[in-house]
């Protein structure tokens, strides 16, 4: 099954409830540092870069976009729309 997230990094305003959903729903404790989504300001430009790994690195999970939720956590849980599920593409 293939479910579809959109990512929108001009919507993200940096809250990381993404990372702490992805994380808990990896290991069952709040810890950015393992979550497959990954956030990133770009001091500069003022703005947030989303990263998804799809590849286990260091302590990050690979992403397996909640496969047994009814919905990917860091959609369900991101409250600007920064990312987005789409269960029609499903």
């Amino acid at each position: 099954m293939v479910r579809n997230l959109s990512i929108f990094p001009d919507n993200c305003s940096g809250c990381r409830a993404c990372e702490l959903a992805c994380a808990y729903h990896h290991s069952d404790y709040f810890n950015r540092k393992t979550s497959s989504i990954q956030i990133k300001r770009n001091e500069k430009k003022g703005k947030f870069e989303i990263i998804l790994h799809n590849d286990p690195i260091e302590e990050r999970f690979a992403c397996d976009k909640c496969i047994n939720e009814k919905e990917p956590l860091c959609a369900k849980f991101c409250l600007k729309g920064a990312i987005t599920y789409d269960p029609e593409g499903e």
